[in-house]
C-alpha cells in the first residue's frame, strides 16, 4: 500500500462525525496535505468521481478498491477547487496526477482539507497494518492489508 498524497498521516477516527471516519465503508486513515495533487498509488483504474470532484474511486488491476476524499466537508466546495487530471475508465500508473486541489483557496474558506483514503472492502476479514508515521510523501510505502486477523 503506497501514499497518494504527501502529508502528516492521521488516525481516521480523528475526523468523526465524517461517516467514512467511522469505518462504515471499509477502513482507512486520513492525511493533512501538505500540497494540493492526489496521484495514482498504483497501476489500475478510475472507477468513479463524485460529485464536485473532490472524491475518486481507484481499483487495482489485482481488484484492490481505494477511495480517496478529498476534505472532510468539501462536499460543498466549488468545483474549481478541484481539477481532474484523469476521467473515469482510464488506466493510470503509480504517480500520475489524479486530482489537483486549491489548498489555499480550500483553507481561505473554511474547508477542512484533511483527506481519506479508504479501502471500502477492507473488513472483518482483512486488516490494515499502517506502518507510516508521521510525514508521507507521494508513493511512500504505508503498510499491507492481511487477510485474516493477525496479532
Amino acid at each position: 500500500m503506497y501514499a497518494p498524497i504527501h502529508g502528516k498521516i492521521l488516525a481516521l477516527e480523528g475526523l468523526r462525525p465524517h461517516p467514512l471516519a467511522k469505518k462504515l465503508v471499509g477502513d482507512g486513515f486520513a492525511v493533512l496535505p501538505f500540497q494540493g495533487k492526489v496521484v495514482a498509488p498504483f497501476e489500475g483504474k478510475i472507477e468513479a468521481i463524485l460529485a464536485n470532484n473532490h472524491t475518486i474511486v481507484l481499483i487495482e488491476k489485482n481488484g484492490l478498491k481505494v477511495l480517496i476524499h478529498i476534505g472532510v466537508n468539501t462536499k460543498q466546495a466549488p468545483m474549481e477547487y478541484f481539477t481532474l487530471q484523469r476521467n473515469v475508465g482510464d488506466t493510470v500508473f503509480p504517480g500520475e496526477e489524479l486530482v489537483h486541489f486549491d489548498l489555499v483557496k480550500l483553507k481561505e474558506n473554511g474547508y477542512d482539507s484533511r483527506t481519506m483514503v479508504i479501502f471500502p472492502e477492507v473488513f472483518m476479514e482483512q486488516q490494515l497494518s499502517i506502518y507510516a508515521r508521521n510525514e508521507v510523501r507521494e508513493l511512500e510505502f504505508l503498510g499491507e492489508i492481511f487477510e485474516g486477523v493477525t496479532e
